[in-house]
């Protein structure tokens, strides 16, 4: 089963985005902050990150880099409502 790592801290849209995805047979984990994201790519190693930008602690740009750095080649989609 596919699984696939959801970074946001707003819990609402989270869980909306965590019920989309499992309703189409997709493994879901949450990551509440950016630190709590790198934690868990590493240690999970999911096979995609649905990536906020705006995070508390370390942003999604941070956590991409971070990321990219360690030479993680997990796909990630940037997910911002940012104008």
């Amino acid at each position: 089963m596919p699984r696939i790592l959801i970074v946001e801290d707003d819990p609402k849209l989270a869980s909306l985005l965590a019920s989309d995805f499992e309703l189409e047979a997709f493994e879901v984990i949450i990551a509440r902050d950016g630190v709590q994201a790198v934690e868990m790519a590493k240690r999970d190693k999911p096979d995609v990150i649905i990536l906020d930008i705006m995070l508390p602690r370390m942003s999604g740009y941070e956590v991409r880099r971070t990321l990219r750095k360690d030479k993680s080649l997990i796909p990630i989609l940037m997910l911002t409502a940012k104008g």
